[in-house]
């Protein structure tokens, strides 16, 4: 008898627990790549407005 069925435990059931503990560790990935675009897209827009402070005419 192999280990899922000694466990009581159908295919199923491993899987969604996996899939489970994929996603409450993948959690703080994903939020953490959403931070680092959002700060990114701050960093430009800083640049872009500090070019556009030197040269104007570079900013068109």
């Amino acid at each position: 008898m192999d280990e899922v069925s000694e466990q009581g435990e159908s295919a199923a059931e491993v899987v969604q627990d996996k899939m489970s503990e994929y996603r409450i560790l993948v959690a703080p990935v994903e939020q953490a790549i959403k931070e680092l675009q959002h700060a990114r897209g701050m960093l430009r827009a800083r640049a872009e407005s500090e070019i556009h402070a030197i040269a104007p005419a570079l900013a068109a």
